[in-house]
């Protein structure tokens, strides 16, 4: 079973390409409805670059806001862990919710108040991992 990828990646929103290909486009739109159902409220911005193998997942909610570490933080599943729609939805769900966790929130419906409390830094940034 693959393990679970949290990383850091900088991307220029003004390099963000269309995607290319049919099938590309249909897996995001497999994982953005999964995620929408599961984790409703959280804006989940899907990305397929081209030739790397990989989907990329962040949640523009926690992003805006800020992070202590800098950059942003997502989650990356690998095209050849899955072998269905209904396992890339399960390994979506679950990599997609242990983001959150690590972040101090909660799975499921994004809850502002429980956001909002979270500790900030001196900038008034999130400081969601000590």
């Amino acid at each position: 079973m693959a393990e679970s990828k949290l990383m850091v990646w900088n991307t220029d929103p003004s390099e963000t390409q269309p995607y290319e290909h049919l099938d590309d486009f249909v897996t995001a739109k497999i994982v953005g409805e999964c995620l929408n159902r599961h984790y409703p409220g959280h804006l989940w911005e899907i990305t397929i670059p081209d030739n790397q193998g990989t989907i990329n997942i962040v949640d523009q909610v926690m992003n805006s806001w800020g992070l202590e570490a800098g950059g942003r933080w997502g989650v990356v599943i690998k095209k050849n862990d899955y072998a269905t729609s209904s396992e890339l939805e399960r390994l979506a769900i679950r990599y997609c919710g242990e983001l959150l966790e690590r972040f101090n929130l909660s799975r499921g419906k994004l809850n502002m108040d429980e956001f909002n409390s979270l500790p900030t830094d001196y900038a008034g940034r999130h400081a969601f991992q000590k």
